[in-house]
C-alpha cells in the first residue's frame, strides 16, 4: 500500500485500485489511510469470507469520507 501513492502520481489519469490484506472493514480504512486511493479490490478475503462485503458494509455507520468526494 506505501507504494500506491508513488505510482499514482505517475499514471494520474490511470484508475488504480488497491488490494491485498483487505479483511474487514478496519483494513480497509488503513488501506485508504496509508495509500490515498478511494477504490479497493478484496480477494482472498472474499473466497474464505463471502459474506465480507456485507460486513464491510454493515460495520460502516455512515458513508466513508472518501466516498462523498467521488460524487
Amino acid at each position: 500500500w506505501e507504494y500506491l501513492p508513488q505510482i499514482q502520481e505517475r499514471i494520474p489519469k490511470t484508475p488504480l485500485i488497491a488490494n491485498g490484506d483487505i479483511k474487514d472493514l478496519a483494513s480497509l480504512k488503513k488501506c485508504h489511510e496509508i495509500s490515498g486511493l478511494t477504490q479497493f479490490m478484496i480477494g482472498r478475503e472474499a473466497l474464505k469470507n463471502p459474506h465480507v462485503f456485507q460486513q464491510i458494509r454493515t460495520a460502516q455507520a455512515s458513508p466513508l469520507d472518501w466516498q462523498n468526494k467521488q460524487k
